[in-house]
C-alpha cells in the first residue's frame, strides 16, 4: 500500500471536518435567531461594534502614552479620538448606530462578496465540494451590499439584523456543506 507523502493521517479529518459542521449549524441557528428578532439583532450590532471602538480607543491611547517612539503621536491620539467619540456615539444612541452600520455593512458585503466568488472559483478549480455553497454566499453578498446601499438607511436597524441573520445562515450552510463534503471524501480516501 502507497501512501501519499501529503495525505492526512487516517481519521485525522473527522474532528475538523466535525468543527466545521458544528461551526455550520451553529452559525444557522443564530441566523434564524436574528431573522426572528430583526431589531434586536440589529441594536446588538451596533451595540458590539460601539464597544469594540471604545476598547479600541482605550487601547490606542493606552499605546500612545507606553511607546513614545513609535509613529506619529498626533496622528495615533487623533485616531483614538474618533474610535472613542464614534464607540460612545454608537453606545449612547445605537438606532443613530445602526444607519452608520448599514453603510459600513454595504461596503463590508460587497467586498466580502466578490472574495467569496473568487474564493468558490479557487476552491472549485480544485475539485472540492461545495464550492456552489461559496459561490451562493458570494453573489448573496453582493446582492445584500447593493441593497443596504440603496435603501438600508431608511429601515436601518431592522435591515441590520436581517442581513446579519442571512449572512449568518448562508454561512452556516456553507459550513457545513463543506464539512460533510471532507468527511464524505476522508471516508472515501480510507
Amino acid at each position: 500500500m502507497t501512501v501519499h507523502p501529503h495525505a492526512p493521517a487516517r481519521g485525522a479529518a473527522r474532528p475538523a471536518t466535525s468543527w466545521l459542521m458544528v461551526e455550520g449549524v451553529v452559525a444557522f441557528i443564530l441566523g434564524i435567531i436574528a431573522l426572528l428578532l430583526p431589531m434586536a439583532a440589529g441594536v446588538a450590532a451596533a451595540l458590539v461594534v460601539g464597544w469594540v471602538l471604545v476598547i479600541s480607543a482605550i487601547l490606542g491611547f493606552v499605546a500612545l502614552f507606553g511607546d513614545r517612539g513609535a509613529g506619529h503621536r498626533g496622528l495615533s491620539l487623533l485616531s483614538a479620538l474618533v474610535a472613542l467619540v464614534a464607540g460612545a456615539l454608537m453606545l449612547w444612541n445605537p438606532l443613530v448606530g445602526t444607519a452608520s452600520l448599514v453603510l459600513v455593512a454595504a461596503a463590508y458585503f460587497l467586498v466580502d462578496g466578490v472574495t467569496l466568488v473568487f474564493q468558490a472559483r479557487h476552491f472549485g478549480r480544485g475539485g472540492r465540494q461545495g464550492s456552489g455553497w461559496l459561490m451562493l454566499n458570494g453573489v448573496l453578498d453582493i446582492a445584500l451590499g447593493l441593497a443596504l446601499g440603496l435603501f438600508g438607511p431608511l429601515v436601518a436597524p431592522v435591515v441590520v439584523g436581517l442581513v446579519v441573520g442571512i449572512d449568518l445562515m448562508l454561512w452556516g450552510a456553507a459550513m457545513a456543506a463543506i464539512g460533510a463534503a471532507a468527511r464524505r471524501a476522508a471516508a472515501a480516501a480510507a
